[in-house]
């Protein structure tokens, strides 16, 4: 077995390596706490810091966002956070600090203003998650169980923040929201989670037209129009 390259001390660009402190990407190879120079701490896989892929917190990388708008969001500025993607532990992301013209601020990472995932504080659906909805809604699919259109009407719980039935809204241990899809009938449970509201929803519709066979008529009849209420 090769011996493992000890990359402390170095500096690969903005960044400085201070230590290996445990962390292992998916495969197991070794993510280096760094430094960057504008005093923000990430994790680092060697390759990374070797090939140059990676050589700030992500600050150099992106575009200043800053003073532009994207739908219904103004963003304000860099708030200073560093996501690291679960899915791709070499991907840093950077969060902005946004304003909706409802008034309401949140924080959006900055890929999701740019692809047009995130238009809004949550109260309005992106114009292309509307679309799919509805192309999702418009055919009839066949399951074994499912919900009488009596059942659909059901109403969404006094504690529900999201404003739309069989999703709430909930908090993981570093603060990121997280929204829950629950969907149940006969004692069956349906359930999915989304990084934001959009996404909610189309999973929601996924999920009502599987199980509920009569669900594509109802929909036809009352389309969602991403005021909250259904």
């Amino acid at each position: 077995m090769s011996r493992r390259k000890d990359l402390t001390g170095k500096t690969f660009g903005h960044l400085t390596v201070i230590r290996d402190d445990g962390k292992r990407a998916n495969d197991g190879t070794i993510m280096w706490l760094c430094q960057c120079d504008c005093g923000k701490r990430v994790h680092v896989e060697s390759k990374n810091l070797l090939n140059g892929r990676t050589h700030s917190c992500g600050h150099i990388a992106i575009n200043d966002l800053a003073g532009r708008q994207f739908g219904h969001l103004t963003v304000l500025k860099d708030d200073g956070t560093r996501y690291q993607d679960p899915n791709d532990s070499n991907q840093i992301r950077v969060k902005w600090l946004c304003q909706c013209d409802c008034g309401k601020q949140i924080h959006v990472i900055g890929s999701a203003l740019i692809r047009g995932l995130t238009i809004s504080c949550g109260h309005v659906l992106s114009a292309n998650a509307k679309k799919h909805v509805v192309e999702l809604t418009s055919k009839r699919k066949a399951a074994p169980i499912g919900s009488k259109l009596a059942m659909i009407g059901d109403r969404k719980r006094d504690d529900n923040k999201s404003g739309y039935r069989n999703i709430s809204i909930k908090k993981t241990r570093t603060g990121a929201t997280r929204y829950l899809i629950y969907v149940g009938y006969h004692g069956e449970k349906h359930t999915a989670t989304r990084t934001n509201l959009a996404d909610a929803l189309v999973a929601r519709e996924k999920i009502r037209s599987k199980y509920w066979p009569d669900y594509a008529e109802y929909r036809e009849q009352k389309p969602l129009n991403g005021e909250g209420s259904k």
